[in-house]
């Protein structure tokens, strides 16, 4: 075998090697494609932390409180960036906790934010103002109090009335002793 005809081999197994690379390419960017047209919506291309408004099925889903924390929902580190966020048994993504459904949760489950744990929500679609326009929203709807006990208040003519130390009885503000 002369020099020539070893480099028309070499040119040729390589050309073929070449060929056997794109189709193997080409096969794996078929598959991928098929994959990705019949199983990927656009709304599900971006891992997202939080639920949106689309996430909430029609009617509305009664879930269960899991926890609440404080979080950087913008990742920029910036104060007004922390927002509470409330998590759900069995969601890895939490809802961002906006001031209206904040109050909710304040009025329905008092102002400790670990009263709310365990306490059971319905989660429905809404509507809110936000920077000047009317946009779709998750609105939180308590459905029970949380299973924690609440310590009742006795209350008389709008005053609170204390139990001191030890006593049995309230103390009246207006009772002298």
């Amino acid at each position: 075998m002369n020099a020539s005809d070893e480099f028309a081999a070499i040119v040729i197994v390589a050309a073929l090697d070449l060929c056997c690379t794109v189709c193997v390419a080409l096969y794996v960017v078929n598959q991928l494609l098929d994959i990705w047209s019949e199983a990927m919506k656009w709304t599900e291309a971006y891992h997202r932390n939080y639920w949106n408004a689309q996430d909430v099925p029609p009617g509305g889903i009664h879930m269960t409180i899991a926890t609440i924390t404080l979080e950087d929902v913008n990742g920029d580190a910036k104060p007004q960036s922390m927002k509470p966020v409330l998590y759900l048994h069995g969601e890895e993504r939490g809802i961002v906790v906006n001031k209206t459904n904040g109050e909710i949760l304040r009025q329905s489950f008092g102002d400790n934010v670990e009263d709310c744990i365990g306490g059971e929500v319905k989660i429905s679609q809404g509507r809110v103002m936000f920077q000047g326009r009317l946009v779709p929203s998750i609105t939180l709807i308590p459905v029970s109090k949380s299973p924690q006990p609440q310590e009742p208040q006795p209350v008389r003519h709008g005053y609170t009335e204390r139990l001191p130390h030890g006593a049995s009885d309230p103390v009246r503000f207006d009772q002298q002793r």
